[in-house]
């Protein structure tokens, strides 16, 4: 039997957009846009000014709405550098689950 690779084959990941378990399926990142992601981190590393960082994110957010759709990706400029690199890195790499979360059941006291 051989080993399974299920990274191979996926093309979209499931962006959870409120609390309710909704949101939408997104395509992930071409891996041709993984140089662009290394060279956002690479300047991340040498930033020396907020003009220079602000450069930097700017990229990035041009490099995930390259993939999100618009009434989604307006709201990038929202983000900040932490939460922009965690969607970057999730629209590239993706996790083990593309699918909808089920809402968690509300705790009891």
């Amino acid at each position: 039997m051989g080993k399974f690779f299920p990274k191979l084959s996926q093309t979209r990941v499931f962006i959870q957009t409120d609390e309710a378990g909704n949101g939408f399926n997104c395509p992930m990142l071409p891996v041709s846009a993984l140089e662009e992601m290394n060279a956002c981190s690479e300047l991340m590393s040498k930033v020396d000014s907020v003009d220079a960082l602000e450069s930097v994110r700017k990229r990035m957010i041009a490099l995930a709405q390259t993939v999100l759709p618009r009434e989604f990706a307006e709201n990038l400029n929202r983000f900040d550098i932490p939460m922009l690199s965690e969607l970057i890195a999730y629209l590239m790499y993706g996790d083990g689950d593309d699918l909808p979360k089920e809402p968690e059941s509300p705790k009891k006291n």
